[in-house]
C-alpha cells in the first residue's frame, strides 16, 4: 500500500509540474520569447512523453520558434511567386533557432516526444540553425540567396555537421515521411537523397541540401 501510494504522489507531482510548465509558456510574450527558458525547470527532471513534448516545445520557444515565425514559414511555403525549391529554402530559413546549441537540445526532446511532427519541425530547426541564416520576409529574395549560399557551403567545405544532419535526415525518412499527411515536397527531397546516399550519412547530408535547391550532389557541389 505504501509503494502504491508512493507512485500516485509521484505522478501527482509530475502532473502539477507540466501544468506549471504549460502555464508558463501560455505567459510567454510574443516579442521575447527566449523567456520560455525559464519553464524548463518545471519539467527538467520528469521524462515521461508528456515532460518530453513540452521540453521540445520549450527550447523552440526559447530559440526564437514562435506561433509569429511558425505563420511566415507556413507562408512562405504556400507562396506562389517563389520557384518549388526557393519555397522549401524559405521554409527551412523560416525556422532557424537562435543558437545550434539550443537547436540541438530542442530536437533531442523533440525526438524523445515520439510526436512526429515535433521531430520533423525540430530537425529542421538544427539543420537550419547550423546554417545559421534565417529566412527574412521582409526581404525574402535576398534571404533566400543568402541561405542557398549557406547550404552550398556545407555542401562544399568541412565546417558543417554533415553527420548529425545526415542522422536527421534519415530519421525523418523513418518516421515523418512514413505518415501520408507529412509535408511531400520536403519528404520527397528528404528520400530522393536517402536513395542517393547508399547508407552514407554525410552523403545523405549533402544530398539534401542540393536537393532542396533542385539540384544534385555531383562531384562535390550542387549542381
Amino acid at each position: 500500500m505504501v509503494f502504491g501510494f508512493s507512485l500516485f504522489g509521484c505522478e501527482s507531482d509530475e502532473i502539477r509540474a507540466l501544468n506549471k510548465a504549460q502555464a508558463c509558456m501560455d505567459e510567454v510574450p510574443a516579442d521575447n520569447p527566449s523567456v520560455a527558458g525559464q519553464c524548463f525547470a518545471y519539467v527538467e527532471k520528469y521524462s515521461s512523453q508528456q515532460a518530453n513534448i513540452l521540453k521540445c516545445s520549450i527550447k523552440l520557444t526559447e530559440g526564437g520558434l514562435g506561433t509569429d515565425k511558425i505563420v511566415d514559414a507556413y507562408k512562405v511555403s504556400k507562396d506562389d511567386s517563389l520557384s518549388g525549391s526557393q519555397k522549401q529554402v524559405a521554409y527551412l530559413g523560416a525556422l532557424t533557432l537562435s543558437s545550434y546549441a539550443l537547436a540541438q537540445e530542442a530536437y533531442g526532446y523533440c525526438v524523445l516526444s515520439e510526436i512526429s511532427g515535433l521531430k520533423f519541425i525540430g530537425g529542421l530547426a538544427q539543420i537550419s540553425s547550423m546554417l545559421g541564416t534565417a529566412y527574412d520576409p521582409g526581404n525574402p529574395s535576398g534571404s533566400i540567396a543568402a541561405i542557398e549560399s549557406a547550404l552550398n557551403g556545407c555542401v562544399t567545405g568541412s565546417s558543417c555537421d554533415m553527420a548529425a544532419t545526415g542522422a536527421i535526415v534519415a530519421d525523418l525518412s523513418d518516421t515523418y515521411c512514413a505518415n501520408p499527411t507529412s509535408d511531400q515536397e520536403v519528404c520527397s527531397d528528404i528520400n530522393q537523397a536517402i536513395d542517393a546516399a547508399g547508407g552514407d550519412a554525410e552523403l545523405a547530408a549533402r544530398q539534401f541540401m542540393c536537393q532542396l535547391q533542385n539540384k544534385t550532389y555531383v562531384a562535390g557541389s550542387c549542381q
